[in-house]
């Protein structure tokens, strides 16, 4: 069995027992969580450099006992099954744990973009539209923009299903563009979210805004984490991209960091233009003095042979799996708080379930309506959590797997699945 699918599986299977469930049950629901209901395995071929070449191709379909499957899909030269299968476990659980109507999937094409041309990628994306087109549709499987793939692929891969069905389907994949019924918030969403959980944190266990911030990540999850705690009133000392990592005792200006980063394609170069702005070592970026460090740039950041040297108190996970089960121990025997995954970076999908709603034609909602439900949504869920966390002595991630796991529990019983 896969390293990672071992890791989740043991955290999946420690937390049932804190469930009050027959064992029976437990041992049915265990299996139905560790498996997916649908997996597909496909290639695509698509001309590269006037060559035919075959790409290989996911889509793990996990679990449908909550809603449609829903998961994003990405494009990496190292993509693998037992990833997708790991990540689409997760996207089931989060979206229990928001109580979203959506199960979880997750896709993707083995492929470098270094190595693509425009061209290129966007007939990837068709044929991986067109192959998928057979089997799923708007009911079953809304796709949504993940790793190496946005807002203009989502408008292909919408494009391609269209003409497959002979009409516009505007609820086949979501993180479109506003003008085919995307919502322009989503782009801001998951970021957003992270921001709010992240000043709920702080004012139950720091108390004060009078604290440093560092965000690992000046992509689609760390850019608007960062405008939306500056915006809340937090200083942020410390930023980095693949290039690096920048530092100011004194605090960094989104706008400024933003357009650097724009006009010279790293943070790093903020350093050049400012002498009161330190660059950082990749490698020791999450070393970095601050009292909260928000890892949103990739996973398995903080492990075993980091964690003992982590400044930070609170450390709430903007990417997927940033902490490894052995970092998080020693993250909480030196009394670190973790705020996991599933609830820190789950504004973009309850986002997505608006976005969906308003392609299948049901409702209308402003960016600013969303925006507020998202945040009230959010923060009911962290109350949940807290207050498991305390009344049974658990962490933060265990306390949203209980409040995850339970839902789905529920529902799985209702529909008779167990």
């Amino acid at each position: 069995m896969n390293t990672k699918k071992v890791m989740i599986s043991k955290e999946i299977l420690d937390t049932l027992d804190h469930l009050s469930i027959p064992d029976e049950d437990k041992i049915s629901f265990f299996n139905i969580l560790i498996n997916p209901d649908v997996s597909f395995m496909f290639s695509v071929c698509v001309k590269k450099d006037n060559i035919l070449q075959t790409f290989k191709c996911y889509r793990v379909l996990h679990n449908s006992i909550n809603g449609p499957y829903k998961g994003g899909f990405r494009i990496t030269p190292d993509l693998n099954y037992e990833e997708l299968l790991e990540l689409s476990i997760l996207m089931t659980l989060k979206n229990s744990l928001l109580d979203i109507p959506f199960g979880g999937a997750k896709g993707g094409i083995v492929a470098d973009v270094k190595r693509l041309t425009e061209s290129e990628k966007e007939n990837l994306i068709r044929e991986y539209a067109k192959k998928l087109s057979r089997y799923t549709d708007e009911y079953t499987d809304i796709p949504a923009p993940d790793i190496n793939t946005d807002e203009k692929d989502m408008n292909i891969f919408f494009d391609e299903y269209s003409k497959i069905k002979g009409k516009p389907v505007y609820a086949i994949v979501t993180g479109k563009s506003p003008e085919l019924r995307g919502i322009n918030f989503r782009k801001l969403s998951t970021g957003y979210g992270v921001a709010y959980i992240t000043d709920t944190v702080i004012k139950d266990f720091l108390k004060n805004k009078n604290v440093r911030i560092a965000i690992q990540g000046f992509g689609k999850v760390g850019k608007y984490t960062f405008k939306k705690l500056e915006e809340l009133g937090y200083k942020i000392v410390a930023v980095s991209d693949s290039e690096g990592g920048i530092f100011s005792e004194e605090g960094l200006n989104f706008e400024v960091v933003k357009k650097i980063k724009d006009n010279y394609g790293s943070v790093v170069e903020v350093a050049n233009l400012n002498k009161n702005v330190k660059i950082l070592n990749p490698d020791d970026f999450i070393f970095v003095n601050c009292d909260v460090f928000i890892p949103a740039a990739k996973e398995n950041v903080i492990t075993e042979n980091n964690a003992e040297k982590i400044r930070a108190k609170i450390i709430v996970e903007g990417a997927n799996s940033s902490t490894t089960p052995e970092g998080e121990e020693i993250l909480h025997k030196n009394g670190k708080i973790v705020v996991p995954d599933i609830l820190a970076n789950s504004g973009g999908v309850f986002v997505s379930y608006y976005e969906w709603l308003k392609g299948l034609g049901v409702m209308e909602i402003s960016d600013q309506e969303i925006d507020n439900t998202m945040k009230e949504k959010l923060l009911k869920s962290y109350d949940k959590v807290k207050k498991i966390a305390s009344e049974k002595n658990l962490t933060f991630r265990q306390s949203a797997l209980f409040v995850a796991l339970e839902n789905l529990y529920m529902r799985a019983k209702l529909r008779k699945v167990i």
